[in-house]
């Protein structure tokens, strides 16, 4: 049963907000749970109950579904598919310096890492990191070409990485958007500070192979 066997995904600690968590492909959006927390390679680790269905209410059993353990309604068969989080991340590339970003939540917090967030449903994955890159620095940057796309098994979070550029004029605008980041400075390579992610390291190699 659902019950006595928790689901488990990740999710970004700094977009959990006190006691909501919303998962997709229609399921319910609980408030106030209690839940088991633990942390995992620059995650958050969260085990949510997963009881009724979302269709008719009746409890969920955990089931095979094509050799994977999915919550499957005990009434009505509704099958509940946990859907992966894409995640726009933007290098910002500016007269030979990396702007970055110290993070002021966690994970990774007092560390350094480049811009980006979920990608909202219906949004185009571009423009999602243009708006990320501009609630974090106020700068509206033009994004010029992709570096790779990220995933690890057994981690929900596909990351699509772009490189952007910014023009003289705005970058007189850059300023620190707080509820994320506390400071932000730009960096030669051989100026680059810890990161906050493992995977920054591999996007940065990646970028330097598509520019040199």
């Amino acid at each position: 049963m659902i019950a006595s066997h928790r689901f488990r995904f990740l999710i970004d600690y700094h977009r959990y907000r006190g006691g909501v968590v919303t998962l997709q492909a229609g399921l319910h959006s609980r408030s106030g749970e209690r839940l088991a927390v633990q942390r995992k390679e620059g995650a958050i680790v969260f085990d949510p109950p997963l009881r009724y269905c979302p269709v008719c209410a009746h409890c969920l059993v955990e089931q095979d579904v094509g050799g994977v353990l999915r919550p499957v309604c005990s009434a009505c068969s509704f099958i509940v598919f946990l859907d992966p989080k894409v995640v726009a991340v933007v290098v910002v590339w500016h007269e030979g310096k990396f702007l970055l970003g110290k993070r002021s939540i966690e994970p990774g917090k007092g560390k350094w890492s480049f811009f980006g967030g979920y990608v909202q449903r219906g949004e185009k994955v571009e423009e999602a990191a243009m708006r990320e890159v501009k609630e974090e620095t106020n700068l509206d940057v033009q994004i010029e070409g992709l570096i790779g796309v990220y995933s690890e098994r057994g981690d929900p979070h596909v990351l699509i990485v772009y490189q952007a550029g910014v023009s003289n004029d705005q970058v007189k605008t850059l300023a620190v958007q707080a509820e994320e980041v506390s400071e932000l400075s730009f960096f030669t390579w051989e100026e680059l500070p810890p990161f906050a992610f493992p995977v920054d390291a591999q996007i940065l190699e990646d970028w330097k192979q598509l520019n040199s």
